[in-house]
């Protein structure tokens, strides 16, 4: 005999449509915050010459340029919980008691060459490349030896700790998010910037709906590149092979981020993306019968 339900238990169905509509609820075109509309103004067009990274007590500055909002009070930040670690630092969840806002404050030690290196990447990034669907670094600064990045909050987290906590991601949830990450990956592909690490962990998204890519410490500038950084496992043919690859790269680890958040499982086997191979294998990726054949964005 089938079970009865009762008509006052929710649907696990149901249940989990409710949670993913709070995800990637329909919303309006996206704004940057206020601080971060702040400092655009005064960095939209710079172009920072290649110069040893500086941080002083008002703000960061790569060459003569600062990054400072003066929506943002250091001294007064209140620390929440941590967030998150990484390689080279932690993420903190902060408050801003005098502007109200929620920060996450990524805290990088300043005396470590390969760290300063990646802070004046991502400084120059940010400064000169802003979108809504592109994470905002509002406000940087010096504290005991370490430099400070302020960017806006993400309430919902990443797209790999949706998928981890909720499942799958429904298609009608998911179109507009990977729509949102496709515009903000062809507004860093026009000026020839290169994510190389684009994965669902690095995709966050926010209540109402918007969705922005983050995470630029592996991000180049250029259109033929050979070094080999990043998570392997959504890396192309050519980046394994350790071939010369360009922006469509980018394009194939956003192809196999949109199918795990689709799936929920990693769409390419673990020998295909091993150290040991040395050249392409054909890949077979099955899609569960409940998807449409076309998932048009």
């Amino acid at each position: 005999a089938l079970p009865i339900s009762s008509p006052h238990t929710p649907n696990a169905h149901e249940a989990k449509q409710k949670r993913m509509q709070k995800c990637f609820a329909t919303h309006p075109p996206p704004q940057p915050s206020r601080a971060a509309d702040a400092c655009d103004a005064r960095n939209r067009q710079c172009v920072l010459p290649p110069q040893l990274l500086r941080v002083n007590g008002s703000g960061v500055s790569c060459g003569e340029h600062t990054l400072k909002s003066p929506d943002i009070h250091p001294g007064s930040l209140i620390p929440l919980r941590n967030l998150g670690r990484g390689a080279f630092g932690v993420v903190t969840l902060a408050m801003d008691p005098i502007g109200g806002n929620l920060l996450a404050l990524k805290r990088l030690d300043a005396f470590q060459e390969q760290v300063r290196s990646q802070i004046k990447n991502e400084l120059m990034l940010f400064m000169n490349v802003r979108h809504p669907n592109l994470l905002s670094c509002i406000h940087g600064f010096r504290d005991n030896g370490a430099v400070v990045m302020a960017f806006e909050y993400m309430d919902l987290g990443s797209l790999r700790s949706i998928v981890d906590t909720h499942g799958p991601v429904p298609e009608k949830y998911l179109k507009s998010a990977m729509r949102q990450v496709l515009q903000g990956l062809n507004h860093l592909h026009s000026h020839s910037i290169q994510h190389r690490d684009l994965k669902p962990a690095n995709i966050l998204a926010e209540t109402g709906g918007r969705v922005i890519v983050a995470d630029f410490g592996c991000a180049r500038k250029g259109h033929e590149l050979m070094n080999q950084v990043g998570t392997r496992w959504i890396q192309s043919p050519e980046r394994l092979l350790a071939k010369s690859y360009g922006l469509s790269a980018d394009v194939w680890s956003f192809g196999v981020s949109m199918i795990f958040c689709l799936t929920g499982q990693v769409p390419v086997p673990k020998d295909y993306w091993s150290s040991a191979h040395s050249q392409f294998i054909p890949i077979r990726i099955f899609l569960s019968l409940f998807l449409s054949l076309s998932l048009s964005l």
